[in-house]
C-alpha cells in the first residue's frame, strides 16, 4: 500500500497588526508587507458575523503581500483579481465579512519525502496543495469562488 500525500496544516488568520485580524478591503500596512512577503497557499473566507464560513476562494502565490495588493488594487489585465474584488465588494454590500487566512504546514510528505513551509517557493508544490484543498472544500460542501 502506498501513501502518496500526507498533509497536516492549520489555517492562520492574516493580521493587520499584532493580534488584530485583517478584514477586506483594508489597505496593507508596513507590518503586513514585511510579515507576509512569502510564498503561501491562502484562503479567502466570506461569512456573516455569527455564522460558520461556507464560501471560500483558495489560491497560491510566490509573494502573499504582492498578491493581496493585487486583490485590493487590481491592474487592468489581472482578470482574476478584478473578478474577486467585484465579488468581495458585492458580499460587503450585503453585510458579509471577508477575511483571509494562510496555510501553515505542520506535516507534508509526498512519497515519504518531507516538505516544509519553506518549500512553498516551488510553484508545482503550491498548486498541488491548492488543488487538494479545493477538492477537500468541495467535498465538505463549501461554495467555491474559484472559477
Amino acid at each position: 500500500m502506498q501513501n502518496l500525500v500526507e498533509l497536516e496544516f492549520d489555517w492562520l488568520p492574516i493580521h493587520a497588526e499584532m493580534n488584530q485580524e485583517y478584514f477586506y478591503p483594508a489597505p496593507q500596512n508596513s507590518y503586513m508587507r514585511k510579515l507576509y512577503k512569502t510564498a503561501s497557499v491562502y484562503r479567502w473566507k466570506v461569512h456573516r458575523h455569527s455564522e460558520e464560513c461556507k464560501t471560500v476562494y483558495i489560491g497560491e502565490t510566490n509573494n502573499f503581500s504582492n498578491r493581496l495588493n493585487g486583490y485590493l488594487k487590481p491592474g487592468t489585465s489581472q482578470m482574476t483579481n478584478i473578478r474577486m474584488k467585484s465579488l468581495f465588494d458585492e458580499f460587503l454590500s450585503n453585510k458579509y465579512l471577508v477575511t483571509i487566512e494562510i496555510m501553515s504546514i505542520k506535516k507534508l510528505q509526498i512519497n515519504s519525502k518531507p516538505y516544509s513551509q519553506l518549500d512553498l517557493t516551488n510553484t508545482s508544490l503550491r498548486r498541488l496543495i491548492e488543488n487538494l484543498l479545493l477538492i477537500d472544500h468541495r467535498d465538505q460542501g463549501y461554495e467555491i469562488l474559484n472559477a
